[in-house]
C-alpha cells in the first residue's frame, strides 16, 4: 500500500512538472511576436549603433573608412562641443522639468474638483499636449518674432521692451524652456489628476473628523500617496527632455552658435549634416547610456522608497 502511495505521488509530481513545462512553452509562443517586434525596433538598431560607433565612417571621406576601435569615444572625451551639449541638456532637464512638475502638481490640485464646469475646463489645459510638436514650434516661432505683434507686443503694453528671443544665447534657451513647459506640463497634470481620482476617501474623512487643516491633509495624506506617481512622471519627463528635438529644430536649429544644441541634436547634425556616421553613432550611444543610467537610478530609488514606506 505504501509503495502504491509513493508511486502515485511521484506520478502526480511528474504530471505537475510536465504541466509547468507546457505552460512555460505556451507563454513562450505568446511572447514570440513581442520579442520579434522588440528585436526589430530596439535590439537590432542598438547593435547596429554600437557597431557603427567603432567604425571610422565619414561619408565625405570614404577612403578613410575602417575599424576605429575606441577612437570615436576618445574624440568625444576631448570634444568641447560634446561637453557643451551635455551642459545644454542638463539645462533643458533642470529648468523645464522642474517647472513642469511644480505647475503640473498645482494645476492638478486646482482642477481636482467635483464641479461640472471645472471638469469641462480640463480639456483646455490638455490642449498644448495634443498639438503636434512641429505645429507648436511654428506657433511659438511666430510669437517670438520681435516686430510681428507676438510676445513683444503684449510686453510693450505694460511698458517692457521685449528681447530678441531667438537671436541671443540666453533668450534662445529661455524660449525653448518656455515652449517645453507649456507643451509638457499637461502630461504631469494628467498623471497627478488620475492619482487624485483613485485615492480612497476614508483617510480624508478621518482627517476631517480629527480636525486636520487642508495643509496638514495635503502634507500627511495626499502628498505621500502622490510620491510614486510624481517619480514616474519625473522619469518620463527627464527622458523626454533628453530627447527634445522638434522644438529646437523649428525654433533655433541649435543656435545661435551652439547655445541650444543638446546631445541628441549634436548627434543629429553630426550624422545628417556633416555625414560623420561613426562619431554620430558614438554620440547616440552616449545618449543611450545616459538615459539608461538615469532610468536605472530612478527605478532603484523608487524601489527603495517603496520599501521604506
Amino acid at each position: 500500500m505504501r509503495s502504491a502511495t509513493v508511486l502515485s505521488a511521484n506520478q502526480q509530481a511528474r504530471s505537475s512538472r510536465r504541466l509547468r513545462r507546457e505552460e512555460r512553452a505556451t507563454y513562450f509562443w505568446f511572447l514570440i511576436p513581442s520579442l520579434v517586434v522588440l528585436g526589430t525596433l530596439s535590439i537590432i538598431p542598438l547593435c547596429t549603433t554600437i557597431y557603427l560607433s567603432l567604425q571610422n565612417l565619414n561619408l565625405t571621406q570614404p577612403f578613410l573608412s575602417g575599424f576605429a576601435g575606441l577612437a570615436n569615444f576618445q574624440r568625444m572625451a576631448a570634444d568641447p562641443v560634446f561637453w557643451n551639449s551635455i551642459v545644454v541638456a542638463v539645462i533643458f532637464i533642470l529648468v523645464p522639468v522642474g517647472a513642469q512638475m511644480l505647475l503640473g502638481l498645482a494645476l492638478a490640485l486646482l482642477l481636482y474638483n467635483k464641479q461640472p464646469i471645472v471638469r469641462i475646463s480640463r480639456s483646455l489645459f490638455i490642449a498644448p499636449m495634443v498639438i503636434p510638436p512641429v505645429i507648436a514650434g511654428l506657433i511659438w516661432k511666430i510669437l517670438f518674432i520681435p516686430n510681428l505683434g507676438g510676445l513683444n507686443f503684449f510686453l510693450g503694453l505694460i511698458g517692457i521692451a521685449g528681447p530678441n528671443w531667438l537671436e541671443t544665447p540666453f533668450w534662445a534657451i529661455v524660449s525653448i524652456c518656455m515652449v517645453a513647459i507649456w507643451e509638457n506640463t499637461p502630461f504631469v497634470m494628467l498623471l497627478v489628476l488620475a492619482a487624485l481620482e483613485s485615492m480612497p476617501e476614508e483617510p480624508f474623512e478621518a482627517a476631517r473628523v480629527d480636525g486636520a487643516s487642508s495643509t496638514q491633509t495635503f502634507q500627511f495624506i495626499t502628498f505621500p500617496q502622490l510620491v510614486p506617481v510624481l517619480l514616474v512622471a519625473l522619469l518620463f519627463r527627464i527622458i523626454d527632455a533628453l530627447g527634445i528635438f522638434p522644438v529646437i529644430f523649428i525654433l533655433t536649429g541649435g543656435g545661435p552658435g551652439r547655445a541650444t544644441e543638446p546631445l541628441n541634436y549634436y548627434a543629429y547634425t553630426t550624422g545628417f549634416t556633416y555625414l560623420d556616421i561613426g562619431y554620430a553613432s558614438a554620440l547616440a550611444l552616449a545618449l543611450f547610456v545616459l538615459i539608461a543610467g538615469i532610468s536605472v537610478a530612478f527605478l532603484r530609488f523608487k524601489l527603495r522608497a517603496v520599501e521604506v514606506e
